[in-house]
């Protein structure tokens, strides 16, 4: 009864409410908005958040897979060594466009982060298959694998000079220009924060100079250039008979990523780049001092070293630096949003006032009407939801450079708005009808 009731309500004032769709549709656009404005502030810091708070050290360099049992021989207190290492896998006939650069991450590392995927499921999360094939998740590459796909691909072993072939099972495939755990040494040199923690890729080179700034004209200039150098630096060795490049390489080495037990059981040969060490608490001042040289010293593979600690301090500088920009578009877009939520919400009141009197006069209590306007507000929030979404999706797809996210909290933020016009279509009626009789909101609106 109350739905057909708001039904014909709302036929009655269509016009009206197509405005309130269109601007509660804007209102929900920009909170999704400020939301993923905030949210990409956090996003490289919140995963690893917990390793950053600890003692311990984050460091690039290239070791063995006996690293974790030199840096424990070496460091006074440590609780636990996390890895990410690096190994070729190709297909047998060698085929450059099929060759993957593949990163091996243990359990905690693959907890710690999920990059974005354009499809199928990260590999902390994948347990559906249990055939002999190994699962990993690829990027965008030049065979065209996608998830589900079963590739037959060669690996270096641990026996010198051998190479196994091993079948991998695709479960999922990462989104170009997803960021994934590995030491950034280019932001390391800069500055230490969460972003050395973080690589991206793109397989597209092309497409990667673009989101770093250059115009598409001048990204293929870049790639000309890199051809005329590479093919004057091939004519020293024409008198030996290598083949000139026909063009110049515009893909990145696809990657891949892969469990370290599963590794380690196909014996394959590793390389670490990464290491992630926590300390126990309360070592004192000296063994801090001695683990530090050590790092810095004994182990001499050891490119760059950063605190724990020191990451952390720069991570939230950098964090408070950025909100703060945006910390007073926030609140006046929030402010504005709510001074549009009660006009709305008043204006669409004072449009069923009259509708409500003669609700009563037929018998209907007040709290009947409370609940047609209830169901008004519903009918209201949900082409203003799907309004909002098909436009930030046609906007996301159309324009790739501009961010617009879907997460958790984002989703909370637009459903945190449509709930608050909901509580005020409860209200406004409410503190209005509660101070006036049935008759003398007719004798107004006649």
């Amino acid at each position: 009864m109350y739905f057909k009731a708001a039904k014909v309500n709302f036929k009655k004032h269509i016009f009206f409410n197509i405005v309130i769709i269109i601007q509660l549709s804007i209102m929900i656009g920009i909170i999704i908005s400020l939301a993923g404005a905030v949210e990409s502030r956090l996003d490289r810091y919140l995963p690893v958040r917990d390793f950053l708070t600890s003692e311990g050290y984050f460091c690039s360099g290239t070791f063995t897979d006996q690293i974790k049992t030199q840096v424990r021989s070496q460091l006074k207190g440590v609780r636990n060594i996390h890895t990410i290492a690096t190994t070729a896998m190709f297909t047998e006939d060698g085929a450059a466009d099929s060759e993957f650069s593949a990163y091996i991450y243990d359990d905690k590392i693959l907890q710690l982060y999920s990059p974005t995927l354009a499809e199928g499921e990260w590999l902390d999360r994948y347990k559906n298959y249990t055939g002999d094939a190994i699962p990993i998740v690829i990027s965008n590459n030049g065979c065209d694998y996608k998830t589900g796909d079963k590739i037959k691909l060669s690996c270096y072993l641990n026996d010198p000079d051998e190479t196994g072939n091993f079948s991998f099972y695709v479960v999922g495939v990462i989104n170009d220009n997803a960021d994934f755990i590995f030491c950034n040494n280019n932001e390391m040199l800069d500055k230490d924060s969460a972003d050395m923690m973080y690589c991206s890729f793109t397989y597209n080179r092309i497409d990667e100079m673009i989101d770093q700034g250059l115009s598409e004209e001048e990204a293929r200039q870049a790639l000309d250039d890199e051809l005329k150098t590479q093919n004057e630096m091939m004519d020293y060795f024409d008198d030996i008979g290598v083949e000139r490049s026909a063009a110049a390489n515009i893909y990145n080495t696809p990657i891949a990523f892969m469990r370290e037990s599963d590794a380690k059981k196909l014996n394959l040969y590793l390389t670490v780049h990464t290491l992630m060490i926590t300390m126990e608490n309360g070592l004192s001042d000296q063994d801090q001092y001695d683990n530090l040289f050590s790092l810095k010293n004994t182990i001499q593979s050891c490119d760059q070293i950063a605190s724990n600690r020191k990451l952390n301090e720069n991570c939230l500088t950098k964090i408070n630096l950025q909100l703060a920009s945006v910390f007073p578009l926030i609140i006046i877009s929030l402010t504005l949003i709510l001074l549009s939520a009660v006009s709305i919400g008043a204006i669409s009141t004072m449009q069923q006032l009259k509708t409500f009197g003669i609700f009563y006069i037929n018998g209907s209590k007040w709290i009947s009407c409370i609940r047609v306007s209830i169901y008004n507000s519903v009918m209201i929030c949900i082409p203003s939801l799907i309004i909002t979404y098909a436009a930030l999706f046609f906007i996301k797809n159309k324009f790739p450079n501009i961010t617009i996210t879907f997460g958790m909290f984002e989703n909370a933020s637009a459903f945190a708005v449509v709930i608050l016009f909901i509580l005020l279509s409860m209200i406004i009626p409410l503190s209005i009808l509660r101070r006036k009789t049935a008759k003398e909101i007719l004798n107004e609106y006649n």
